[in-house]
């Protein structure tokens, strides 16, 4: 509902005596009486009970204390120190991206050949502009002018070649990534800022998207003269383009297959299986592995025959993670990391375990960059808070970041 007050005095003919009060209503919500009646939709502009002219004239006065104040308001101007980089510099930084898609598979045409030279060229300025805007208590840059990179976690010890930092200034310096040909996965890199590097075995493609449409029943069929296509949420469709496919997952989920033999249904499974993505904590960039590919369990029994013992056993994928510096190109990492030694390593209670990273003393604002930096250095950690005694339900989980709910929302 929207009401309007309106005051016109027009040019050289002095005040109006029409109508000063425009009412407009347009809710679709309050009114359903019949099939062909929908909302309720009214305008009203029929208040002529004022004139223009009884609000006399508005006159403009001169400042009574315009002598005083070059004294007792002088402009005072503060000192500041000058940086290297300014503010909006930094916020520019900030905006460049935390995952990279590059393609190994050989066969597949992308839309530009870089995108599939196995070669990712990272930008290291958005490590110094995070850190330095929404990480550092002091808001200083990081310290020490030595720079490694180290492979955080990956689904396939193949997928990267090399990693090299080319050195430069804050502005210049880059992180470059060579990938090997026709391997496919996802691996995260490295710990005072981290990148997702994802290899995707197809192309990513996009999907438009609508939440209500004819198709999905979501648009009301009635006749009515106030609303066009009137929809059961009483509001604006949502118009959108998805991915076509979880962040991180190497392939797109299949349309429905069409009706066939056993073996041929069961053919795309593995497919299935690489349709699922990752797992993102709300307020964390990295992602998490989740251990287990999309599309069930895959345990058939003998009902398809020797199907069941091909496909039963890829519904479980481990992880590795580096182990030691690069030696000679070569790569080391650990043994494999399944769900079972994630939960017991890798899963970090607040209280327990890095509530250490800030002391009582600290501001709330520093306690909370703190466990935020104790993120950023541990991209591998799935960080969780344990239900409080509140007999409420809402107010019994916690979000990872603090003892209370709802901080700092614009992370």
């Amino acid at each position: 509902m929207v009401h309007l007050m309106a005051h016109w005095v027009l040019p050289d003919r002095g005040p109006w005596y029409g109508p000063r009060q425009l009412g407009y209503v347009s809710d679709p919500g309050s009114v359903k009486e019949t099939a062909n009646n929908f909302g309720y939709y009214t305008i009203n502009s029929i208040s002529h009970d004022g004139n223009t002219h009884e609000t006399v004239g508005s006159k403009c006065i001169k400042d009574p204390n315009n002598a005083f104040i070059p004294n007792a308001f002088e402009t005072e101007f503060i000192s500041s120190q000058n940086e290297e980089y300014t503010i909006s510099t930094l916020n520019n930084w900030a905006k460049d991206p935390t995952s990279y898609v590059e393609y190994t598979n050989s066969s597949v045409t992308t839309a530009k050949p870089t995108d599939k030279d196995r070669v990712i060229t990272v930008p290291l300025r958005k490590a110094y502009a995070m850190y330095k805007l929404h990480l550092s208590t002091t808001e200083e840059y990081p310290q020490g002018s030595v720079k490694s990179s180290s492979v955080v976690w990956t689904t396939n010890t193949g997928l990267i070649q090399n990693i090299k930092i080319i050195d430069g200034s804050n502005e210049t310096t880059k992180l470059r990534v060579t990938l090997n040909e026709n391997q496919y996965g996802n691996a995260v890199d490295p710990i005072i800022w981290s990148w997702h590097i994802w290899a995707p075995e197809a192309i990513v493609g996009s999907l438009d998207y609508e939440t209500e449409t004819s198709a999905n029943r979501g648009i009301i069929n009635v006749s009515n003269t106030a609303f066009i296509n009137p929809v059961k949420s009483i509001g604006v469709p949502l118009k959108t383009i998805l991915m076509d496919r979880d962040l991180g997952a190497l392939m797109m989920f299949l349309e429905e297959a069409s009706a066939g033999s056993a073996s041929y249904i069961y053919s795309f499974i593995p497919q299935i299986s690489k349709s699922g993505g990752l797992y993102f904590q709300w307020g964390r960039k990295d992602p998490l592995p989740v251990f287990i590919n999309a599309g069930g369990h895959y345990d058939f029994g003998t009902a398809v025959g020797s199907q069941g013992s091909i496909y039963k056993n890829i519904n479980r994928y481990t992880i590795r993670t580096q182990s030691g510096p690069m030696s000679n190109g070569i790569i080391p990492y650990s043994g494999t990391i399944d769900s079972t030694s994630y939960t017991t390593n890798y899963a970090k209670e607040f209280s327990t375990d890095y509530s250490s990273a800030f002391v009582s003393a600290d501001a709330k604002k520093d306690k909370i960059k703190k466990v935020l930096m104790y993120s950023v250095n541990n991209p591998l950690y799935f960080l969780y808070h344990n239900p409080s005694n509140e007999t409420n339900q809402f107010k019994k989980v916690r979000e990872w970041i603090f003892d209370e709910n709802g901080q700092f929302t614009n992370r």
